[in-house]
């Protein structure tokens, strides 16, 4: 399995005369994948290996698996936010090529 790609919203790095724009930069992850017993896929993001799911098919898999990814960086984000929220940080971007 070569991997699959997911998607990384970036906000803040191109700014127009209509304000902020938002740009999509591709991730490539790496998908693991087994069937079960009972004819599911089941798998892992090798990359995020909390990322955890299953389909009836690989794209439903990987699907699901995409998703799974994007709600754990959104919990993480939030987690993190709260335990930064009234210190003195600086908050840089960076950018995933």
């Amino acid at each position: 399995m070569d991997g699959f790609y997911g998607i990384c919203e970036f906000q803040d790095s191109i700014k127009s005369n209509k304000g902020i724009v938002r740009y999509f930069v591709p991730m490539k992850l790496t998908a693991i994948i087994e069937k079960s017993e009972d004819g599911w896929y089941v798998g892992q993001v090798e990359e995020l290996p909390t990322a955890i799911s299953q389909g009836k098919t690989i794209d439903e898999l990987k699907a699901n698996l995409l998703e799974a990814f994007q709600l754990i960086m959104e919990a993480n984000k939030e987690e993190t936010e709260l335990d930064y929220k009234d210190k003195d940080v600086i908050r840089e971007k960076l950018v995933i090529a």
